[in-house]
């Protein structure tokens, strides 16, 4: 049960630091977006293989939410994905792809969102879901990209 609620966790993290990129100067979110992280680091110092690329995502997800071109923001990105991709998570990479083609997006990199955004979908197509397929899909239209699309 306890492993049920650490993925409940990482998901709270995710939802948390997208609703602080939403709601600047709201700092609920981003503590529990916090609260998230250091819950989850101290689970990936006992397995890395289940905890690491989610650490790394939160991460990057934080930086995302605090100052949209942070830094170190994209190789955080890139390594929860390799990570994911290591231990072969097809799911949590296709997630990753897809929050760091959103961060390319607000930066301008829309030939890097797209190639991340085709990513995801063929992962999402690999684990079989079919509405995330479709979603991804949606995201990577012409017209979304030049005209913004709230929901990537």
């Amino acid at each position: 049960i306890r492993f049920f609620f650490l993925i409940g966790t990482f998901y709270e993290g995710l939802i948390s630091f997208s609703m602080a990129r939403r709601t600047p100067g709201t700092d609920d979110w981003m503590e529990r977006g916090n609260a998230a992280i250091t819950t989850l680091s101290q689970w990936s110092s006992f397995c890395m293989h289940n905890f690491e690329n989610k650490v790394l995502l939160l991460k990057a997800e934080r930086n995302f939410a605090i100052d949209g071109d942070a830094g170190n923001t994209d190789s955080l990105y890139r390594d929860s994905i390799n990570s994911a991709r290591q231990h072969k998570s097809a799911n949590e990479e296709a997630i990753a792809c897809e929050l760091a083609a959103s961060f390319y997006l607000h930066n301008n990199d829309t030939e890097t969102a797209i190639s991340l955004l085709t990513k995801a979908r063929n992962l999402y197509q690999t684990w079989g879901a079919v509405a995330l397929v479709e979603i991804a899909e949606s995201k990577m239209d012409p017209w979304s990209m030049l005209f913004g699309n709230n929901n990537i």
